[in-house]
């Protein structure tokens, strides 16, 4: 399996890259080649040093010069436009090289290419635009190279939806033809230094107050989602509740997921000691669904067992035989409204079972769902802790709630059944359950 870092260092030929070229490239090659001689003959040097420095208006105007000198010189690849192949040129030269150096920058979250020139970078959750020509063939040719050997399959017309992890975590989702244009996402394996206490206070993402409250939840063993839009955070903190209830109490937890991509093992090694943790991953197969791996779980005495992001009702599902089974079902992650959690995970289990009715999937759920919390991205800070919530058999409502800067209101919980697993803090964890009375919550 190949890693993106791995893949993004490499070059086409004419940069340096080993190997033999691809067949369909010789001519290219040659032609590229030629090019080169009669830039090097033009004193356009100014202009290919601006393009060097990746600026986007000198690479048009060096892509309209080499259109001009393909034509004057006669260089020509049967079936190619001139406008193509001058296109391809500046593809090579400059596009893989603008993409590179934005895929190593350290706070670089996820690359995504969306379509010719529509190509951007995550950073802070806040969106950047890259200067790269990227067209169709180069962007296919870029995907093909980062999914061969992947455990999924290289993308391609046989393989035309996809997603998978790569060695260095990085996680790609991609769609190409026939499906649609060639479009890709490389998600960078968080790093430890972004999910560790200093950032999220330091960044004001939640309080040292709210903190403590969450810690005490998961050492409570409540069960509840972690839950908001897309990339804003919500696997990282799930990451970083888990370890400060890791450093209070070793338990052994079991990751169940369709696609491996929280990284608890790894993560947890950079901060604790291979005798401080106990955690075991597993990882749905075509062929071994995350229902099949659940049910592996039931004799392998685990303490705690984590589904991550919830995509269907199998998950559901597992959560509600995990509490008939007398069991913890943890935390998740995924894409809902702290209001329509409930109904959100009901719609789901409905939909698995083939259920035109949802009310006794959300009975169900409303005796083992104990809260919520939301992350959001806010016009003041990129990722914010902004409410959680409290569920229980005939009510739901917000707990702590974000009031601005980073100060938090806390309301008195009501729900029996989050109550009765909060005593159990008095005597395991007397200093988290004095915490939440302090704070008003019990």
């Amino acid at each position: 399996m190949y890693s993106a870092a791995k893949v993004l260092q490499e070059r086409f030929a004419h940069r340096g890259r080993s190997g033999a070229v691809i067949k369909k490239w010789v001519n290219r090659e040659k032609a590229f080649q030629l090019i080169r001689q009669s830039l090097e003959n033009e004193r356009i040097s100014e202009l290919v040093e601006r393009a060097n420095r990746m600026d986007r208006v000198a690479i048009e105007e060096l892509k309209s010069k080499i259109e001009t000198k393909i034509y004057g010189n006669g260089i020509s690849i049967k079936g190619i436009p001139t406008s193509e192949l001058a296109y391809d040129y500046v593809n090579a030269t400059y596009a893989l090289d603008v993409l590179t150096t934005a895929y190593f920058e350290f706070d670089t979250e996820e690359i995504y290419y969306n379509g010719e020139n529509e190509i951007f970078k995550i950073v802070n959750n806040r969106r950047e635009h890259l200067p790269i020509i990227l067209g169709p063939e180069t962007a296919q040719q870029v995907l093909e190279r980062i999914t061969r050997g992947s455990m999924k399959g290289k993308a391609g017309t046989n393989n035309p939806l996809g997603n998978t992890r790569l060695l260095d975590g990085t996680r790609v989702a991609w769609s190409c033809y026939p499906v649609s244009e060639t479009s890709f996402n490389l998600r960078k394996h968080a790093p430890p230094q972004k999910v560790e206490k200093r950032y999220y206070l330091e960044n004001e993402v939640l309080s040292e107050d709210v903190l403590k409250a969450l810690t005490a939840f998961f050492l409570a063993d409540l069960a509840g989602g972690i839950i908001g839009e897309g990339a804003i955070g919500k696997t990282t903190m799930l990451k970083f509740l888990l370890l400060e209830m890791t450093k209070e109490w070793r338990r052994r937890i079991i990751v169940l997921e369709r696609l491996s991509e929280l990284g608890l093992k790894r993560y947890l090694r950079y901060y604790l000691q291979p005798n401080e943790f106990d955690v075991l991953e597993m990882e749905a197969t075509e062929n071994q669904s995350i229902m099949n791996l659940f049910v592996n779980t039931k004799q392998r005495a685990a303490q705690l067992l984590v589904q991550a992001e919830v995509l269907g009702g199998e998950e559901v599902e597992n959560m509600k035989q995990l509490n008939r089974s007398g069991h913890s079902s943890g935390f998740f992650t995924g894409h809902f409204f702290p209001d329509q959690l409930i109904e959100g995970l009901a719609g789901l289990a409905a939909e698995y079972k083939k259920l035109d009715n949802t009310a006794i999937e959300e009975i169900d759920l409303r005796k083992i769902i104990n809260i919520s919390i939301q992350m959001e991205d806010t016009a003041q800070y990129p990722r914010k802790l902004s409410t959680v919530w409290e569920y229980g058999p005939d009510h739901q409502q917000p707990i702590i709630e974000w009031k601005g800067g980073n100060q938090y209101v806390f309301h008195k919980m009501k729900s029996s059944t989050g109550l009765r697993k909060i005593e159990k803090l008095k005597y395991r964890f007397p200093q988290y359950y004095q915490h939440l009375q302090e704070v008003g919550l019990v």
